[in-house]
């Protein structure tokens, strides 16, 4: 009777440390996974804040976006894009759309913008005046070729 004591006592401790290398494993695969998705978002994330500020700073900079001005190209660093009219408008009187891709980024990201501009009237000294109300709407990509679950977006967006 004391013979298979010994065999059952070694199958049931080796049973409990291999459920324990298990949840060990396990552990550690979603956190590979999960480091792997929080890096993802992080790349999406800076690629459409990147695509944000170059239209911030060429819109505050240089009235890029402001209908009465030229059409010119502006050079963010990781894409190029063209802005105002040819010819300029005498007010901001009527919408206009900018969209634009940053696509230079080192880690393969990317970011679609879309500015767009809204001509609000107002009343100045019972004078009607027409202003530019700018939005600027960012979708950075972590990649400018993954599809489906390797896709991930992140949006901003701000009213200038």
């Amino acid at each position: 009777m004391k013979k298979g004591f010994v065999l059952i006592y070694t199958v049931i401790i080796l049973g409990i440390l291999l459920i324990i290398v298990g949840v060990g494993f396990s552990a550690v695969f979603s956190e590979t996974f999960v480091s792997r998705d929080d890096r993802e978002s992080i790349k999406a994330y800076y690629a459409a804040d990147t695509g944000l500020e170059c239209a911030r700073y060429f819109s505050r900079n240089f009235q890029a976006f402001d209908v009465t001005s030229p059409q010119q190209t502006y050079d963010c660093g990781v894409g190029t894009f063209q802005a105002g009219l040819n010819p300029p408008r005498a007010q901001c009187d009527a919408a206009q759309t900018y969209n634009f891709t940053l696509n230079g980024f080192s880690n393969g990201a990317c970011a679609e913008v879309e500015v767009d501009v809204t001509p609000v009237s107002m009343t100045v000294q019972s004078q009607q005046v027409w202003i530019c109300k700018i939005r600027v709407t960012s979708n950075g990509n972590n990649s400018c070729t993954a599809t489906g679950k390797n896709l991930v977006e992140r949006t901003r967006w701000q009213d200038m």
